[in-house]
């Protein structure tokens, strides 16, 4: 992706080389419709190529909160809470089925945090490097990754990281 920063606006422009993200994300989109357990395998959700972009987008997350987070405490200010939706389907079969998919991601990341395993720092490093030029484009530096690292999993393993599922009444 490209960016540019024009009056404050930032604008990204999709170059050939994204156009493979786009396909994953029309891909993941399809396996968030309904439950196809020959297509993916939920009890392995951080592995699942084919999700990748909803859990790296649910990282993402995380670890764009925890900056904030750093910087509140660095300037003495309390720490906000924050709020990622997501939201592909009206159907409430693809409700039901999207919020088994975004528990067991968070159930993982959970468990990888509590146990320290090394798939999580290659997820959170991925991420801080997916994050970089965005903070960077904004003025601002990255926070050192270890301190960052140690704040997403203190958030995962406290509890932050939290999945309600909201529907209207009446709503199928």
């Amino acid at each position: 992706m490209s960016f540019r920063r024009k009056d404050g606006v930032v604008t990204v422009g999709v170059i050939a080389g994204q156009i493979d993200g786009l396909r994953k994300l029309v891909h993941s989109v399809s396996l968030l419709q309904v439950t196809d357990r020959r297509r993916f395998k939920i009890e392995d959700v951080l592995n699942e190529k084919g999700i990748s972009v909803l859990w790296l987008a649910i990282v993402n997350f995380v670890m764009g909160a925890a900056i904030r987070r750093i910087r509140q405490a660095q300037k003495g200010l309390p720490p906000r809470k924050y709020s990622f939706l997501f939201h592909t389907e009206q159907a409430r079969k693809s409700h039901d089925w999207q919020e088994q998919v975004v528990t067991a991601i968070r159930d993982q990341l959970v468990g990888a945090a509590q146990a320290e395993k090394p798939r999580l720092n290659a997820i959170l490093r991925g991420s801080y490097d997916d994050l970089k030029p965005s903070v960077t484009l904004g003025g601002m530096t990255m926070p050192e990754f270890g301190a960052w690292s140690r704040e997403v999993k203190k958030a995962l393993v406290d509890g932050y990281l939290m999945v309600t599922k909201v529907c209207r009444p009446g709503f199928n």
